[in-house]
Formats: structure tokens, C-alpha cells, sequence
């Protein structure tokens, strides 16, 4: 699992050699809108998208990066750009990359996004080593996208820049990390828990069920098993990406219908209206874990 591949260099006035993601992308920026091209900053990508896709209402990750930003008339813009070039299929799979780097690091998102005639995402090119893009980069090279690496070019310098992207050791490294093995382990440890509490019948088993329902779910939300499994099998099958991707989409929007319908009971529930609700009751009311009643209560006061 290795890609080798040449950055583009941008011709850069200066006999200094910038090795700066803020500059490289400024400068990258003023030099495509020269050329006549359309250009939208990455930087805001994620949220931005998220606010116009129906998915996710209800999602922690999604409620934590749509953030306290609200639609306006430069964000519709720069999204109906994007709907423009992009489906919404596979917009959404640019939002499931955006959250697999996104809990390795930050989204990893590529710089500046260039349009002519064709949609092109650009990474600046810089001596620091990435993971999280170069795992964004891989992937989306898989599924299609153009996605593409610049460096800013100076004077009389005829050096070629490349890119060595060797996914297995980025893997290995990823999941070497400590809180890594810790969050595999935690997964291990808790399942054992719960269903040893199954056995206490003094307890209320619907409750300890979601709980396993939930811990199950977050199992597969979770990227990790899917690195540990590419890294074992020593190559990326793209068929497994996308069943992943499939799964959490169906994941998300079964979480969405059922704080949804929990929503509505709740609001037509006479004790509700009268003194709200505290944790303890809606998870007797619903047979709920602990998290998922705080949550409840969390969005149906705010959203």
C-alpha cells in the first residue's frame, strides 16, 4: 500500500524556500484565481457541508462540527459550488473521510479546492509529515476524486518535490499509539462488564442491552478496527471503504429516527409538558443507557 507521485510546483518569486502550509496555500490561491479558475478554501469544508446535508441531526460528532456556525449567503454559495461538481454521495463520503482523520488527528481536509472545467483538491506540500491527510489523500485517490499535492517553486530551482505515501506504516504507527490500544482494550473490557451485569436480575436489562447496543455500535463507527484490518491484510480493498461507509451512514440515521421518535413521545408525554424530564425517567421510560438520556435531554432542550 504505497503511492509515490510528484507534486506540482507553482512558480514562487523568491530565492527563499517556503515551507509553510499558511503561505503555500495564500499564494496557491491568488496563483489559480489568476488563471481564471474558481477557488473555495478547505478550511471550512466540513461544517459548512454538514449544514446542508440531511444527516446526522442527532450525531455527537456532527452536532460538535457543524459547532455553533449558522447558513449564510457565503456559505450557501461556496456549498452550492460544491453541489455543482460533487453528488451528494459523493460529498458524503468526503464527510465519512473528514471523520475517519478526524479522530487521528484533525479532518485532514485538503487546502484550497480549484475549479475549471473539473473539480481538483489540492494539499500543500510541505516536509512535515501528515498522516491524516496522507490517509485522506489515499483514500480518496481510491474512490475516484483528484486530489493533488503543491509546492511553492522558487527562482532557478529545478528540484522536483514527491510525495511517498507508505499507508502500512502510517497504520503501524496509528495504531502503536497507547490511547490507541487503550481505546481497543477499553472495548474488550467493557462488553465483559455488561454482560456480566445481565446477570443480576435486580438490574434492568433493557438498559444494560442499549448499553451493549450502543458499545457495539460505536465498535463499528470507529475506523480503528477498519485500519487494524487493512494493515493485516496488507492492501485496501475499496469494496470494504465503501461497505463501511454504508454502515455508517445507516448507523447515523438510525440513531437520528430513534431520538427522533423519543423526541415526539416526550413532547406528547403530559408529565413531560408539566415538570420535563429528568435522566432517570426517560431512561426508565425508554430503557436507555445513562449517555443516550443525557443526550436526549441535551436535544430536545436545544435543538
Amino acid at each position: 500500500m504505497k503511492i509515490i507521485l510528484e507534486a506540482e510546483p507553482i512558480p514562487f518569486d523568491s530565492d527563499e524556500e517556503i515551507d509553510d502550509i499558511f503561505v503555500g496555500k495564500q499564494f496557491g490561491k491568488s496563483y489559480f484565481l489568476r488563471q481564471g479558475k474558481k477557488v473555495l478554501l478547505g478550511d471550512n469544508f466540513e461544517s459548512n457541508t454538514l449544514l446542508d446535508l440531511d444527516y446526522g441531526k442527532y450525531d455527537i460528532y456532527n452536532i460538535l462540527k457543524r459547532g455553533k456556525t449558522k447558513k449564510d449567503n457565503e456559505i450557501q454559495d461556496y456549498n452550492n459550488i460544491l453541489k455543482f461538481y460533487v453528488d451528494k454521495e459523493k460529498l458524503l463520503q468526503l464527510i465519512h473521510l473528514c471523520r475517519i482523520c478526524g479522530q487521528t488527528a484533525d479532518p485532514g481536509f485538503p487546502e484550497l479546492i480549484v475549479i475549471d472545467d473539473k473539480i481538483k483538491f489540492y494539499y500543500v506540500y510541505t516536509g512535515e509529515t501528515r498522516k491524516n491527510q496522507f490517509i485522506f489523500f489515499y483514500l480518496a485517490k481510491l474512490l475516484g476524486f483528484d486530489f493533488r499535492f503543491f509546492y511553492l517553486q522558487t527562482k532557478n530551482s529545478k528540484e522536483k518535490k514527491k510525495v511517498e505515501i507508505d499507508m502500512n506504516k502510517i497504520f503501524d504507527e496509528i495504531l502503536a499509539d497507547k490511547k490507541i490500544k487503550n481505546f481497543f482494550a477499553y472495548f474488550t473490557e467493557k462488553s465483559k462488564d455488561l454482560l456480566e451485569k445481565t446477570k443480576d436480575n435486580a438490574k434492568d436489562i433493557r438498559i444494560i442491552k442499549d448499553e451493549l447496543d450502543s458499545l457495539k455500535i460505536e465498535k463499528e463507527k470507529s475506523p480503528f478496527f477498519l485500519f487494524n484490518k487493512l494493515n493485516k491484510d496488507g492492501e485496501i480493498n475499496i469494496e470494504e471503504i465503501l461497505n463501511y461507509f454504508g454502515n455508517l451512514e445507516k448507523l447515523i440515521n438510525e440513531n437520528d429516527n430513534e431520538f427522533e421518535r423519543m423526541m415526539n413521545e416526550l413532547k406528547k408525554d403530559p408529565g413531560y409538558k408539566k415538570l420535563g424530564i429528568a435522566k432517570d425517567d426517560s431512561m426508565d421510560k425508554f430503557g436507555i443507557n445513562e449517555e443516550k438520556s443525557k443526550n436526549l435531554i441535551t436535544f430536545i432542550e436545544f435543538l
